[in-house]
Parts: C-alpha cells; structure tokens; sequence
C-alpha cells in the first residue's frame, strides 16, 4: 500500500477515494472491512482524519486527478449536498477510469443540501449508485440516527468492496 503520495512503491490497480466527511466515512469503513493491499486509500477534506491514506486538500484536486489517472479503476464516494458532492462531480467527469460511483442523498429536511445534491447527480456524466438517507427513517424507525449513519456506512462500504473483488478478480 503506498500511503506517501511521493513515493515510488508499487501501487495497487484500484484507488478508492473518500471525498467530504460522509465519503470519508464510508472509506473509513471499508478499511476496516477489507486489507488495504487491495486497494489504495484517498481522502479528500479540509482536514486528515484518517491514519493510513493518501490524503489531499479540496484545493488539491488537480493534483489528485493526476495521480489517480495513474489507475486501472477508480471508485468515488462522497455524501451529496456539500462540497464532497462538488469535488465528486468534478473528478468523476474529468477521468476516464471511474469503475463506481457510491453516493448518499441527504434528508429531505436538509432543502438547501438536497437541491444542491440533486443538481450534482445531474452533473455527474456517468451512473452512480445512490443511497437516500430518507429510506433509513423508513428501514430503522427505532435507531437512533448515529447508529443508523453508521449501518449506512456499512452497507456502502460492502457494496464499494464487493466492486473491488470483483475488480481485482477481472484485472
């Protein structure tokens, strides 16, 4: 795994890259779920918290473009609505190698993050897989909404590593 963006080691064929808080959730639960040889880890905030990624600023984005370009497959994930959503859009329409897209939708009670999530699924080019945060009011009336993100969370983070055995399996 090449967690230093200068070094030279061997990189895997699959970046996942967590953009925002939410994408950085998820890709936080997908380290945990499966080893990082598998994949090489991206997060994209103001601020690192997250130990053994690659990490970079929203202000560096074109300097991430450039380094992702250098992948077989690259997968997103962000939470739509903020600035995650944006920066998503941006790369997912500027590199050629996007193997997923995984996207979460606010509430409908956020009105200003769901317009602005709406306008950013129509400026993503390609399909992505959306998960509205509506439907865990519905699947889990009695949880309490942290440990119904976190379900959230899970769940994507099992769908992105499915897509990456099944990436690793294809070549």
């Amino acid at each position: 795994m090449n967690f230093d963006k200068n070094s030279k080691e061997t990189q895997s064929s699959i970046a996942l890259v967590g953009l925002g808080g939410a994408g950085m959730s998820i890709l936080k639960k997908a380290v945990e779920i499966i080893e990082l040889t598998s994949f090489d880890a991206f997060a994209v905030n103001v601020e690192n918290w997250l130990e053994n990624v690659n990490f970079y600023r929203f202000d560096q984005v074109n300097e991430l473009i450039s380094e992702l370009a250098k992948y077989q497959h690259v997968i997103l994930t962000a939470g739509l609505g903020s600035s995650g959503g944006d920066f998503l859009a941006y790369l997912a329409n500027r590199l050629d190698n996007i193997s997923g897209i995984f996207v979460t939708k606010p509430f409908k009670v956020e009105k200003t993050r769901l317009r602005r999530a709406e306008e950013q699924l129509k400026a993503i080019e390609r399909g992505a897989i959306v998960k509205d945060l509506n439907e865990l009011l519905a699947e889990k009336p009695d949880s309490p909404i942290g440990v119904a993100l976190d379900d959230l969370d899970t769940e994507m983070a099992v769908e992105i590593i499915c897509k990456i055995i099944k990436l690793s399996v294809l070549g």
